[in-house]
């Protein structure tokens, strides 16, 4: 890939972030609060994919795009729980994947169609349980 290539693709994702982040605009004018809250979690989620995704590894190929304030360097800070504060966090975290196992139970034996909440809906706050988990433990494993 070359330079003007990459500055292309750049400034078409950038260009995509800014019309999903109107969109959010538009759709807080006109629509329910919790239809755009879902939008705005899911429009996010698309604009830190193609971040992640598409323009991190176009910057690291490719410095003279990225923005300036993505060259400072940033303080990347030590971890510092302690084993007690570990211990504490990971039994909370087990506790509500508990209480989510009885929402899971709940949402399985819904009547409303279409449901409420869905499996799926659930799935990612567990997945999002377990990445805090993994965070937890590897912060006392340091």
């Amino acid at each position: 890939m070359e330079l003007t290539e990459a500055k292309e693709i750049k400034d078409t994702i950038l260009e995509c972030t800014r019309r999903l982040d109107s969109s959010i605009a538009q759709l807080a004018k006109n629509e329910d609060e919790r239809l755009v809250l879902a939008y705005k979690r899911l429009a996010g989620q698309v604009m830190g994919l193609m971040f992640t995704n598409i323009l991190r590894p176009l910057y690291s190929t490719f410095p003279a795009l990225a923005p300036e304030e993505l060259s400072k360097d940033v303080p990347v800070p030590l971890p510092s729980l302690t084993p007690e504060t570990v211990s504490l966090l990971d039994e909370l975290v087990s506790q509500l994947r508990e209480k989510l196992e009885v929402v899971g139970s709940k949402i399985s034996s819904q009547d409303s169609y279409p449901p409420v909440v869905t499996e799926g809906n659930l799935q990612e706050v567990r997945e999002s349980m377990s990445s805090l988990r993994r965070f937890i433990r590897q912060q006392g494993n340091v």
